[in-house]
């Protein structure tokens, strides 16, 4: 009951900004998108409440108000822009990320954690029916904070199977092959025996008696050895059980050192009670785990029941991960502007060249073509960065900025070295008359309807290579067409 009210609190105090957000809160002038009610804009609205209530340190940080580089790029992709209310729009779409993914993994987690198996609750597992078979149950015991894993075998409330004298053999083999563990030979024994409980793959369970308990302990350890005189000889039984059948198989065991950690007396002795935990209860329906050892309590959980460092981890990549992908996406948008510059260039300097050769001043020149690309490109996006770089120019010119400062603004904000020559061609025409300056202007309109020309025939090149794999297929089955009546004959 307990499991079910946490992951509910957790799934509420989580949702509670989506809340907010469904009763009317985050509306406003601060909302970016999201006004109609849909699932990504109550998320927004969310998000925008998380926003006002985070402090500015918090929004500063990188991971919401994105890297400095992201922000470049951004100025790049969006000249004019208010840079504030661009870093407010990232804040608020981040935040509404990192919260998607956090909510998402409160309800995964709370809904795994429910299901997830919780027998033996309040300290007691179930056994199986008489006909059912052992089953392992990996546990693990919490003393004073000190967690200790234990794999414990469950058997049946009753057993009951028919006696096999062969199978009883192989036992045995099985026990003289797992019972001497790390050490060399029964003679030579310096590390923990191996008490095997059953045999693999049949229902047959094994109990051990030891012959001095001091020596080794009713789970294959050895015990305290302070004060026994080495080598100390003893033996081990097994008692064998199948269906009603039941056989002892006795090994002699030498004992010569043994160095004892205060680790593996615990596990020792957390062992010893669970196995007189069982014999105690073998003909209940439930196992009674020991609730106190050495005069300190024991609280039991399933080892490994909620992996929640494996969800932290993968929350972190994830958020990692969409973040990450933000940016290049942004850097895959600035290569793309930078291309369709380069495209555009041809036709930018042509038309400036024609009108300025014309005896058109470079700022009537400018309005002109800003113009004519408006009007011929409406709903295209082959000019669009064109046209976006050129209106904010444009604006710049009307606003009362010098025309030199302009223009040389412009080359630098496209970043790529043929607009920027072509620019500092206007502003030397500007300053000193235009003197020897069409000449150049009109040997860089030639180069640049020689780089368009060069363009397509390297995109055509590039076209043709990508047909070759269409081409071959259409080529078998030209081949598959010609050859099947002449297979069919034969």
């Amino acid at each position: 009951m307990i499991r079910y009210i946490l992951c509910l609190a957790a799934v509420l105090i989580s949702a509670l900004p989506l809340i907010c957000a469904a009763a009317g809160g985050g509306k406003g002038r601060e909302e970016p998108e999201g006004r109609s009610f849909s699932l990504k804009g109550l998320f927004s609205r969310a998000a925008c409440l998380i926003w006002k209530r985070l402090p500015g340190a918090l929004l500063s940080l990188p991971l919401i108000s994105g890297s400095s580089s992201a922000l470049a790029m951004a100025r790049r992709l969006y000249p004019g822009m208010d840079m504030a209310s661009f870093r407010k729009k990232v804040q608020i779409r981040r935040i509404r990320l990192i919260y998607s993914i956090f909510l998402a993994a409160v309800v995964v987690g709370s809904g795994a954690w429910i299901l997830a198996p919780h027998k033996g609750i309040g300290g007691s597992l179930r056994r199986e029916a008489a006909d059912g078979k052992t089953r392992t149950e990996d546990i693990t015991a919490v003393i004073d904070g000190q967690k200790e894993e234990i794999s414990l075998d469950v058997a049946p409330r009753e057993y009951s199977k028919e006696e096999r004298d062969q199978l009883m053999a192989k036992t045995k083999k099985y026990i003289d092959k797992e019972l001497p563990g790390k050490n060399k030979s029964l003679d030579d024994v310096r590390y923990p025996l191996v008490f095997v409980s059953s045999y693999p793959g049949e229902n047959v369970s094994i109990e051990w008696e030891c012959d001095d308990y001091n020596l080794i302990d009713q789970d294959g350890s050895l015990g305290d050895l302070n004060g026994v005189k080495l080598p100390a000889r003893t033996a081990v039984t097994a008692i064998i059980h199948y269906s009603t059948y039941r056989t002892e198989y006795r090994k002699s065991v030498r004992i010569t050192e043994y160095l004892q950690t205060e680790e593996e007396s615990l596990r020792g002795r957390l062992l010893k009670a669970l196995k007189a935990a069982d014999q105690a209860s073998k003909g209940e329906d439930y196992l009674t785990l020991p609730v106190s050892l050495d005069g300190k309590k024991i609280s039991w959980e399933y080892a490994g029941d909620w992996p929640a460092g494996a969800g932290i981890l993968l929350f972190i990549i994830l958020i990692a991960a969409v973040l990450a992908r933000e940016n290049e996406h942004l850097k895959n948008e600035l290569e793309r502007r930078s291309q369709m510059l380069l495209d555009a260039y041809p036709v930018f300097v042509h038309r400036m060249v024609l009108m300025l050769g014309a005896g058109i001043t470079p700022l009537k020149s400018w309005e002109i073509l800003l113009a004519d690309i408006e009007k011929e490109n409406r709903g295209s996006e082959n000019l669009s960065y064109l046209r976006r770089e050129m209106r904010y120019s444009l604006l710049q010119l009307r606003s009362g900025v010098p025309e030199v400062s302009v223009y040389r603004e412009f080359g630098s904000r496209t970043g790529l070295a043929c607009y920027e020559q072509f620019c500092q061609l206007i502003v030397q025409s500007i300053k000193k008359g235009r003197k020897g300056i069409g000449d150049m202007m009109m040997n860089e309109a030639q180069d640049a309807q020689k780089r368009r020309r060069d363009t397509a025939k390297k995109m055509g090149e590039t076209a043709s290579t990508k047909l070759l794999g269409p081409m071959m297929m259409m080529l078998v089955a030209v081949i598959a067409v010609v050859m099947a009546p002449a297979l069919l004959e034969m």
